[in-house]
């Protein structure tokens, strides 16, 4: 996609004028990388008409594990946030990319976006998006012998606030399996809890996690019930990608840290009007036989 094309993609989410600075911050960082943009073909264009979606840029992303046919029960899936990549979210990523990480962007990323974590990556980036007041971001410091990686150290003055986030971002496509597999599609809070260790008072521990769709009220009670069980862990605020109308943006914290809940924004007009469409198996490889044998009865 030229820049032209890439401007008239992203006029589905944003105003014209918007649209074209995003399409040439895009297709400067996307050259820099040598990120050639294809426009996916794996939903037709009528079927967001038809379903009463919002027309959807998606493009192709570079090779991933997840596949119809894969071997793997967890990958046997495709289509939107799996092998096409949403078009507003990558332009939105180089913006935080460009005023966050201004000497890292787009070149130190350069492996994972044209590899295997291209989405991952982004999404990592993309969760900047909605903290208030932010005057820095850095790379969690590593240390040694241990497992204490979280992603990101955000320095934040926001009116009174004077503080540190840690913030851990996961992206949860099981999410998106448990839906076609069991119809209970969860938000998991597993190798979380490990990432954090003891902080000061004006700092918070925060985990932000992207799911595919919707979950229970039940689910959101064992989150909470979850976190209330952490020493370390003091907020999650979860996105639900391609929301169906729900909700998008939920945020848990702790009662002693719900001044870290106040620095996350609000989501932008054009972030509710990203929609997906995924296919997948609907049961694991060794359910085959009983599966359809449930599903002749069923239509005798």
């Amino acid at each position: 996609m030229n820049r032209d094309e890439l401007s008239r993609q992203l006029e589905h989410y944003v105003l014209p004028d918007q649209a074209a600075v995003l399409s040439r911050q895009l297709a400067e960082d996307m050259s820099a990388i040598d990120f050639h943009l294809l426009q996916s073909s794996f939903t037709p264009y009528g079927f967001w008409v038809q379903h009463g979606v919002n027309p959807q840029a998606e493009y192709q992303v570079p090779k991933n594990q997840f596949n119809t046919g894969s071997e793997t029960d967890s990958e046997a899936m495709e289509g939107s946030f799996l092998t096409c990549g949403n078009l507003l979210r990558l332009a939105q990523a180089a913006q935080m990319g460009r005023l966050y990480l201004p000497k890292q962007w787009p070149l130190f990323f350069k492996g994972r976006l044209l590899g295997r974590e291209h989405l991952d990556c982004l999404n990592e980036i993309w969760w900047l998006k909605f903290w208030r007041g932010i005057r820095s971001v850095s790379h969690a410091p590593k240390k040694f012998g241990t497992d204490k990686d979280f992603d990101w150290k955000l320095q934040i003055q926001d009116g009174l606030a004077d503080c540190i986030i840690n913030l851990e971002v996961k992206r949860r496509t099981g999410n998106i399996n448990r839906m076609f597999k069991r119809g209970e599609p969860n938000a998991s809070s597993s190798k979380i809890a490990c990432k954090f260790g003891p902080v000061p008072d004006d700092s918070a521990n925060v985990a932000a996690l992207t799911i595919y769709h919707p979950i229970s009220e039940n689910a959101v009670r064992d989150l909470h019930d979850w976190l209330n069980r952490q020493e370390h862990v003091h907020g999650l605020v979860i996105w639900t990608e391609g929301n169906s109308g729900t909700q998008p943006l939920r945020k848990i914290f702790k009662q002693s840290h719900r001044w870290a809940e106040s620095l996350i924004s609000d989501p932008d007009p054009e972030d509710l009007k990203v929609a997906g469409n995924a296919w997948g198996t609907l049961c694991n490889k060794d359910q085959v036989p009983e599966f359809l044998e449930k599903m002749a009865k069923h239509y005798r």
